[in-house]
């Protein structure tokens, strides 16, 4: 990767540490500002791995992380979307939407219908 890339990318991991300092901010205080960079770089390059490549999109998938824990995409629903022929928006569309279930089932809650 050339500098200039490498230096988008961690603009982009600060940003995204600063979303999670304003939308996690239990996350914020258990990790440290230097852990939640470093858990916006994970999900930044798990992420990519997945072809979810918008910032939107990585956004979202860093969401999950903090939500569900930075293993989330073991389990078996995210694996299935994760590992399918899908694009990245749609990818990430289906697992956003299964992980807010997912969220919601671990806190005790029903989703309300749309």
């Amino acid at each position: 990767m050339d500098a200039l890339a490498e230096g988008a990318l961690d603009r982009f991991a600060r940003r995204l540490a600063g979303f999670a300092a304003e939308h996690f901010p239990d996350v914020r205080v258990a990790l440290g500002d230097g852990g939640v960079q470093a858990a916006a770089q994970h999900a930044i390059s798990r992420a990519r791995t997945h072809g979810i490549t918008s910032e939107r999109d990585i956004c979202r998938y860093f969401s999950l992380s903090l939500a569900l824990g930075s293993n989330f995409e073991n389990q078996e629903w995210a694996s299935r979307i994760l590992d399918s022929a899908m694009v990245g928006p749609m990818k990430m569309d289906m697992l956003f939407e299964h992980g807010l279930e997912a969220a919601h089932r671990s806190a005790g809650l029903a989703r309300e219908a749309p």
